[in-house]
């Protein structure tokens, strides 16, 4: 349909857990019509967190740099991220870098900002510094959590909250 979606699984930043967060989504994703990416980022302790940020920003600049070849549109690239991969897209919507036409390295043209976010069960902290323009130009955002993840929900309710306040 022209849509295309980066599965993040989860996983501590230890692991992916590329089964029921990965693979199975990805091929829901298919099956609805929709071009699904999984995403196999670095973790720890070998790799830190502008490691697995610049693997995020990479996955969005190469959808976006083949969307001819998959039959996408450049402006309908997003991303579910589950835990931990929750925890990366938002933090890849807090940290995006806008595309550079006079970049040699051609996937730096494209912004590494996602069109769209779903964000399950993550417990991302809120930057010190997020202000309120910033969180009005997150892109549109789907966030859920269980009475399960209860114990992890507070950044996603501060998140929820900004972005309420900001309509």
């Amino acid at each position: 349909n022209g849509a295309a979606i980066l599965v993040v699984p989860g996983g501590g930043f230890t692991i992916r857990a590329v089964d029921h967060e990965g693979v199975l989504v990805a091929q829901w994703l298919r099956d609805h019509g929709i071009t699904a990416f999984l995403l196999r980022y670095r973790l720890r302790p070998l790799y830190s967190r502008a490691d697995w940020l610049k693997d995020g920003q990479r996955g969005i600049q190469y959808i976006r740099s083949h969307a001819a070849d998959y039959q996408v549109s450049v402006n309908r690239v997003g991303t579910v991220g589950f835990s931990a991969g929750a925890n990366l897209i938002a933090d890849m919507a807090f940290s995006s870098l806008p595309g550079k036409a006079s970049a040699t390295d051609p996937l730096e043209h494209f912004s590494t900002k996602p069109d769209f976010m779903i964000l399950a069960y993550g417990s991302m902290q809120m930057p010190a510094s997020l202000d309120s323009l910033t969180v009005a130009s997150l892109p549109p955002t789907f966030m859920f959590g269980t009475v399960e993840d209860a114990n992890s929900m507070k950044g996603m309710m501060e998140l929820y909250s900004s972005l309420f306040r900001a309509k």
